[in-house]
């Protein structure tokens, strides 16, 4: 009996001193200057990084973002964009701009995303530095470039910058992938903290009132895709599933405004518009080959659309079933009979019971407090 009661108590000690640390966490972050040091700015698209950039915002209250607005145009040298330079030289730029701005108001904490991260590496700021890995170069080359050529110098010459960016700072990572690659490309050990999906903007939605508004046929099935019609994003196998289930609409949520046979083509469409699109639809699609952590991935899912993706599109250590399903192959044949099965078992999916628990703003927001407190601790 005596036992029970002692680690009854020692429970609840430990329960308020959780609370108590929540609560110091939760009052510096809201209370801290942070500087985001990202790739792009405001007048560029706003594309997955952007978004988690405004998840960062809504946590630190007083957060100013550092960007290079447009590509360096070319030197003696020749074009960055061939030389694999490209990106290491706009975050020159960038981090420039930051620094003259901490040395003018210090900031309390810096935060860098990807390759613009680099150029820190080189300074002495004094003040914690994070970096956050969305994914990794050399993966990224190894595993979605085609051409030879782009394969040595993203491979091999960003990549080096890629890595030099989370040297000798903090780092995260946005999924277990990307903590496995960091480890195996770069021998840096990242801290996991997932990408947050906003569950009150892309909620569920009437269906067929949705068609109705975006002027979609009623009984037709409708797959979503979102994202450059790249061969990265495993467009070329959408375009030849496609032409195999002419009784299925595709919508392309990226690229220029078409349509070619049963592909319709919207162009960019505006963020906080994509919500309709996947209400509107009946399964999510992506056969990509390589992803970090899919931003629309989660969208979906919160708006409970069910998906039918690769291997390289799932990025969550959990093989559930109740979100879709995930084609371990690279074969036509397996994501045309995938996407038959989650099309006549549309009701019996329930992915945004998944999303809420685990990545919606709260949970984003408790992991950040955590990571802080231990970076806080460990003196920066």
């Amino acid at each position: 009996m005596l036992a029970r009661d002692v680690h009854a108590v020692d429970q609840v000690h430990r329960l308020a001193a959780d609370e108590a640390a929540s609560g110091r966490s939760r009052r510096m972050i809201e209370g801290i200057r942070v500087a985001i040091l990202t790739p792009y700015g405001p007048s560029q698209p706003v594309g997955g990084i952007e978004v988690f950039n405004e998840s960062l915002r809504r946590i630190f209250r007083d957060a100013e973002t550092f960007a290079s607005e447009g590509p360096p145009s070319p030197g003696p040298l020749g074009d960055f964009r061939r030389l694999g330079m490209q990106q290491p030289v706009g975050a020159v730029r960038a981090a420039r701009d930051l620094l003259r701005r901490h040395r003018r108001e210090p900031f309390d904490l810096v935060l860098s995303n990807g390759i613009y991260g680099w150029p820190l590496g080189l300074r002495r700021m004094n003040v914690p530095r994070i970096q956050i890995y969305h994914f990794t170069m050399a993966g990224f080359a190894r595993q979605a470039l085609s051409l030879r050529g782009d394969r040595l110098t993203t491979g091999h010459v960003t990549a080096f910058f890629d890595r030099l960016a989370g040297i000798g700072t903090h780092v995260v990572a946005v999924s277990q992938r990307v903590v496995r690659e960091l480890d195996a490309f770069y021998r840096l050990h990242a801290h996991l903290i997932p990408v947050a999906v906003d569950t009150g903007t892309f909620r569920p939605a009437n269906r067929a009132s949705m068609r109705a508004l975006l002027g979609l046929p009623q009984r037709v099935p409708i797959g979503l895709f979102v994202g450059r019609p790249h061969f990265t994003k495993g467009y070329d196998v959408l375009v030849r599933v496609a032409s195999r289930m002419p009784d299925v609409l595709f919508v392309v949520a990226g690229g220029e405004g078409s349509r070619h046979g049963n592909i319709l083509s919207l162009g960019r469409i505006a963020h906080e518009d994509l919500r309709l699109w996947y209400a509107a639809s009946d399964f999510f699609f992506l056969p990509s080959r390589y992803e970090g952590f899919g931003l629309a991935l989660l969208e979906a899912l919160s708006c409970n659309l069910p998906v039918v993706v690769s291997e390289a599109a799932w990025p969550f250590t959990e093989e559930t079933r109740e979100c879709g399903l995930v084609v371990r192959s690279r074969s036509d044949e397996d994501f045309i009979d995938a996407i038959r099965s989650v099309v006549a078992a549309r009701q019996q999916f329930t992915p945004r019971e998944f999303i809420l628990p685990r990545y919606g703003t709260d949970a984003f927001r408790t992991n950040w407090q955590r990571f802080l407190d231990t970076v806080l601790d460990a003196g920066g």
